[in-house]
């Protein structure tokens, strides 16, 4: 046989090596080395055969990158004019795989215009691992740890693999179970949206307040929950640099979050009422005093107790919200009471100068400080036309 010539040198493809890999998999090919005239060369001396060939694998940017322990060095002779190369790679990503021999790359006898080396080798990351996921919502609104009853929550899980490298594909089961702290009975179940990117979009909607455990899941093991936020979002695209382990953020944690879920805007055919001693919803006596509770509650039922979170304000509470309770007597007989009691004081003297009221975000016209209670009803009645108020006033 005459001396090899790299231009008839070809490559043939196993495991598809050539082509694809997968982060943490051996990948391999086979190389032919051939003559000008494309006979194959065959060596008798191996050691003189495994200097042969010059294999180079690099990261798509140019810069090469560390591999498992001796995965890819001297291609292994097999006899016949063949050898082996096997190479791992642990970051996933585009890449450039060279063949040379002295220090010119091959062209499998397609010439120099159309030479096979070097080869484009897309390395696809391995399998989703639990551990290695991350969770993350958005800095104005950390679903992961606050929500408002009735409201959608939502945050978006990045699928990795053992490395770190983020997953392309979608596919993966994984399951978001929030659980009431004091009553392990009530749950609410996470709606999973797969982009089929490797990224999934988590929707859920809690209706009763309280304090919950969030469990988010991948066959039963639970992923990394990132809280507080970072500002731009980086979780979707921080990845193994291929050069230095990767660490998920100091944030990032495996035990399950607190989610804290406060009540909701007020609902007043959801409010309640219950009796004081003395039982005034059904019972009063003449001058006597009495009285009963009534309940300010969100549209689900809970209590407003005025809680709100760090991005979510406080929806107010019972104290502020105003009920008008009206009481009808015998002979047409009517009371009228209300939680929403405003008291005036005015510790000037003589008529002075005249005073306005506002009320839902509309001023009155101006009333003269001697008016009686009858003119300032009248006035503060006509304020909302388009919205009637039921007002009493009264003088001390």
């Amino acid at each position: 046989h005459r001396d090899l010539h790299f231009p008839y040198t070809t490559l043939f493809r196993s495991g598809q090596g050539l082509s694809k890999a997968t982060a943490g998999l051996p990948a391999s090919f086979v190389i032919t080395a051939k003559d000008a005239s494309g006979n194959v060369k065959i060596y008798d001396d191996v050691a003189e055969a495994g200097g042969l060939f010059d294999v180079e694998l690099s990261y798509g940017d140019g810069t090469t990158i560390e591999v498992a322990p001796n995965t890819l060095g001297q291609p292994v002779y097999l006899g016949d004019g063949r050898y082996s190369v096997e190479y791992t790679a642990l970051k996933a990503g585009a890449y450039s795989l060279s063949v040379r021999t002295g220090g010119i790359d091959i062209q499998c006898g397609a010439g120099e215009a159309a030479q096979c080396s070097p080869f484009a080798v897309d390395v696809e990351p391995g399998p989703t691992v639990a551990s290695s996921c991350e969770a993350e919502a958005i800095p104005t609104m950390d679903s992961l740890v606050e929500a408002a009853a009735g409201d959608t929550g939502n945050f978006t899980i990045v699928a990795k693999d053992t490395y770190g490298n983020n997953r392309r594909t979608g596919g993966d089961l994984f399951v978001v179970l929030a659980t009431l702290s004091t009553d392990a009975d009530v749950q609410y179940l996470g709606y999973l949206h797969d982009k089929g990117d490797g990224t999934y979009v988590v929707t859920y909607t809690v209706e009763e307040a309280g304090a919950y455990d969030l469990a988010i899941t991948l066959n039963k093991e639970p992923i990394r929950q990132c809280t507080p936020p970072d500002v731009g979002r980086p979780h979707l695209t921080r990845a193994y640099n291929g050069q230095t382990v990767y660490a998920a953020p100091a944030q990032c944690g495996a035990a399950p979050t607190t989610l804290t879920v406060v009540h909701g805007d007020y609902h007043g055919a959801s409010s309640t009422t219950s009796p004081v001693p003395g039982d005034g919803l059904e019972t009063a006596t003449v001058g006597v005093p009495t009285g009963f509770t009534i309940h300010a509650r969100d549209a689900f039922g809970n209590v407003r107790t005025g809680t709100g979170t760090a991005n979510i304000p406080a929806y107010g509470d019972g104290v502020s919200d105003g009920f008008l309770v009206t009481a009808n007597g015998p002979s047409g007989y009517t009371e009228l009471f209300s939680t929403a009691v405003q008291r005036i004081t005015d510790d000037s003297s003589g008529a002075g100068t005249p005073f306005s009221i506002v009320l839902g975000g509309r001023e009155s016209t101006p009333i003269a400080r001697d008016a009686s209670a009858a003119a300032v009803q009248a006035v503060i009645s006509e304020m909302h036309p388009d919205d009637p108020r039921a007002v009493r006033v009264s003088q001390i």
